[in-house]
């Protein structure tokens, strides 16, 4: 019996034990807890403290860096010069121009003297250049930290590199920040696991302005045949007027090769004219009569199931004068080649800042004979200046066209000036951001309302449900907890051919979808109130 009993005891000492130590461990784990949360909190509170504005999408960014001093750890040479916010760029495919060139064998950090506080500091940016030949390479991350008194320093944000970029160029890196805060010191912190150079050759600041953004229309495109948008022409040069054709009306863009930007990149190659072909453009050559094998054209398609547009942009080598334009499409209603539904013009001193100059719709609508060439040409409502024009269209299916032309003079007597700030901003390889579109984020579009799932007897066909759109509203752990939230705004589109309806019982259909008890927006309300 005593064996027994002994045994008994430690067993249910060994319990005990275990209930102690597991009952340490809870409590340590809960104090380590309280600890994290604490310090988390103390983080927040210091980043919240350095908030003063909400953000104005609707204000110019002015850049408070330019010109300001600064130091930096890291570098081998060029330090402490103005080279890094003097507002000038280096060469984007080599090393030469103002490049400051840092090594990456510890982190590499760039204090920004900005003088007395400022208040409404928004967004910041880094070019930095890669050449992988020669051991220079972009930064795994740069993170951005602010000071209010010099002392303390508060990361507010960070940028990491896409690991898609391997191209031999240079990239910029930018952060926007969802308020204005304030500081009188910012510090970018480079880091990198590869043992090479960084090549920077400017760092920005930027606070939000008094003045308003005038509106301007978007244009986000994707190079095509290796394209490129013009650097920016900081000094004008300007034609001889000694020239013998410096007062003849003739066309500018003649035997010049533009530069050509898709707005779909799933574009397919061998259906559109080689980069060869691309003289075509501008060679005077002209179609004498509508046949659809004439090798003559250009052929632009759209890319698969998409809507497509080309944008074509013509560097004139010196400030001329534009007057007008021409371009001659062909029409194969049979062979899928249709004409173009939009046609712009845009004109620009600097290559930087745009307005458009001229803008025709509803080309595609009417009675316009088929198997023929169409001409689309015109005068501007005045003469403008212009370094750049720049050509856009867009396509449905396929286009065929044979010559663009730019009508004007070398002279500038009469020229109009392009405006200071412009009405149009082209964005070649990106995608507005939220200060491009008044602040608008974290916004989700819903296709619905298929036409092939319309059939006038289930209109909730198609439908979203509430499962769906919580999934779209927070974020879950894995107790099935929120953490964190994903979108606040939602726009419910119709899908398919809705816009060709012509029929009222096709349109109640599709109302009656949105409405939908238990789908869409019934779907997004009740998902929303359990999100809280």
């Amino acid at each position: 019996m005593y064996k027994a009993k002994k045994t008994v005891t430690l067993i249910i000492v060994f319990i005990l034990l275990i209930t102690v130590f597991s009952g340490c461990k809870k409590q340590s784990d809960d104090e380590s807890d309280t600890m994290s949360a604490s310090a988390d909190n103390i983080v927040k509170s210091k980043i919240d403290s350095l908030y003063v504005s909400e953000p104005a999408f609707d204000r110019e960014l002015l850049n408070i860096s330019e010109g300001k001093t600064y130091t930096t750890t890291g570098d081998n040479k060029q330090n402490n010069s103005a080279i890094l916010t003097d507002g000038i760029y280096g060469d984007d495919v080599s090393t030469s121009g103002k490049w400051a060139a840092f090594d990456y064998s510890s982190d590499i950090t760039i204090d920004v003297e900005l003088g007395d506080i400022n208040e409404g500091i928004a967004s910041f940016s880094v070019d930095i250049l890669q050449l992988i030949p020669e051991k220079i390479f972009l930064p795994d991350e740069v993170r951005v930290l602010a000071s209010p008194d010099g002392a303390e320093y508060i990361e507010v944000g960070l940028m990491i590199r896409d690991k898609t970029k391997d191209d031999n160029a240079s990239s910029m890196y930018n952060l926007t920040l969802p308020g204005g805060i304030k500081a009188s010191k910012i510090r970018f912190t480079l880091k990198s696991d590869k043992t090479g150079s960084a090549y920077v050759d400017e760092v920005c600041v930027y606070k939000y302005g008094e003045e308003a953004l005038k509106e301007k229309e978007l244009y986000t495109y994707q190079p095509y045949y290796g394209a490129k948008m013009p650097d920016e022409v900081t000094t004008p040069v300007y034609w001889d007027e000694s020239e013998a054709d410096y007062k003849k009306n003739q066309n500018l863009v003649l035997g010049r090769i533009p530069q050509v930007f898709t707005m779909n990149v799933d574009v397919v190659k061998s259906s559109n004219s080689p980069v060869t072909d691309i003289s075509k453009i501008t060679d005077g050559e002209y179609v004498e009569k509508s046949n659809f094998y004439d090798t003559a054209f250009f052929k632009s398609y759209s890319a698969i199931a998409n809507t497509d547009a080309r944008l074509f942009i013509f560097d004139l080598e010196k400030t001329s004068t534009i007057t007008g334009f021409k371009t001659t499409f062909a029409k194969f209603t049979s062979a899928g080649v249709s004409l173009p539904e939009s046609f712009s013009v845009y004109t620009s001193e600097n290559g930087k800042i745009w307005d458009v100059v001229y803008r025709r719709d509803g080309i595609r609508n009417g009675d316009k004979a088929d198997n023929t060439l169409i001409k689309i040409e015109g005068s501007f409502d005045k003469s403008y200046r212009s370094r750049f024009v720049a050509v856009f269209f867009d396509i449905e299916g396929n286009t065929r066209f044979d010559e663009m032309e730019i009508f004007g003079t070398k002279s500038l007597k009469d020229a109009q000036p392009v405006s200071e700030t412009g009405n149009v901003k082209m964005m070649p390889g990106e995608y507005p951001k939220p200060e491009d579109i008044k602040g608008i984020h974290d916004a989700l579009l819903l296709y619905h309302c298929y036409n092939n799932t319309i059939d006038g007897v289930n209109p909730v066909i198609g439908g979203f449900t509430e499962d769906e759109c919580i999934k779209w509203l927070a974020y879950f752990d894995r107790d099935m907890k929120i953490t964190d939230y994903y979108f606040d705004t939602f726009m419910f589109l119709g899908g398919g051919q809705t816009t060709e309806w012509n029929r009222a019982v096709l349109w109640q259909t599709y109302f009656d979808n949105v409405f939908s008890e238990g789908y869409n927006l019934d779907a997004l309300n009740s998902a929303a109130a359990k999100v809280g």
